[in-house]
């Protein structure tokens, strides 16, 4: 009887992991759809307020992208949008930073450009990175936060995660666009989307 307990836990455990991986990948692959609400209260509920505060998808003309970076621990929660106007030399971006204090939440929003050139080349990268993708089951929570919004036409597609490879690399493009064209002080300068209150050394340190 102990030995038959000891398997059907066993064998219970490996299914909960299993279906807990399943989940993971599940929420984490690219979606042909715009990010959807869940139960997850945290990030997907975080991301989908701070995309609220940008200009929606039906406002992007058919060609552009929404993007939230959502640290745990930090300074500034980012958000942006850019999109490319029918026949324009110039995509149209707008970046919103919400730093968190101990005054309180204080949002400072600028808008930026970037030539048309520069954006084809962004969203090129971005959708051969995130087309089709499937998702990952690393489980991974220590990481940055972050959720993307795709439109092309009619089709739009969106994403979200954590720390795997495949979302480290998609923010850390994004982040070399934004310090290219819309250079702000209050940009993270890590590889990340984290930003740390400055330490200055005491005096004679």
């Amino acid at each position: 009887m102990q030995l038959t307990l000891l398997a059907f836990f066993a064998v219970k455990q490996w299914l909960d992991r299993r279906d807990m991986y399943a989940q993971a990948k599940e929420e984490s692959r690219t979606h042909e759809t715009a990010l959807l609400a869940s139960d997850d209260q945290f990030v997907r509920q975080s991301a989908l307020r701070s995309l609220a505060a940008l200009p929606p998808l039906s406002g992007l003309n058919g060609d552009g992208l929404r993007f939230v970076a959502l640290p745990s621990f930090g300074m500034n929660n980012y958000a942006l949008a850019v999109f490319l106007p029918r026949n324009a030399q110039q995509a149209v971006g707008v970046l919103i930073v919400t730093s968190i204090g101990v005054k309180g939440a204080a949002t400072h929003r600028r808008e930026f450009r970037m030539p048309a050139s520069a954006y084809r080349t962004l969203v090129a990268d971005v959708d051969r990175r995130t087309d089709g993708w499937p998702g990952d089951a690393d489980m991974c929570l220590d990481g940055i936060p972050a959720g993307f919004e795709r439109v092309r036409g009619s089709r739009v597609t969106s994403g979200i995660g954590n720390c795997s490879p495949h979302y480290k690399a998609l923010k850390a493009v994004i982040l070399r666009a934004m310090r290219r064209f819309a250079p702000v002080e209050d940009l993270p300068a890590g590889d990340d989307w984290m930003r740390m209150e400055p330490t200055h050394k005491a005096a004679g340190g």
